[in-house]
């Protein structure tokens, strides 16, 4: 965490404000996530099971090829 001292601009007041890095607990979150997509499945051809099937797919690629590369790096492009 770092705190920063901003001057408001309202009569010279000083305010701090404080920046949490949060992306350890995100990356977590989305690691939690993606495990829990990525074990759903749905093998009864039911209605709406082929797009559940296309949604899973496009939520896994949408969480590995960037979200997830995005937290651990995020001062890199992320591209595949």
């Amino acid at each position: 965490m770092s705190i920063r001292f901003k001057k408001s601009p309202k009569a010279g007041i000083l305010h701090h404000v404080a920046i949490l890095d949060v992306r350890p607990r995100l990356l977590d979150a989305l690691t939690s996530l993606r495990d829990r997509v990525d074990a759903a499945r749905f093998p009864l051809p039911l209605p709406g099971a082929d797009r559940a099937r296309r949604s899973r797919a496009e939520l896994l690629a949408q969480l590995d090829d960037y979200l997830v590369p995005r937290l651990r790096a995020p001062k890199r492009p992320c591209w595949r």
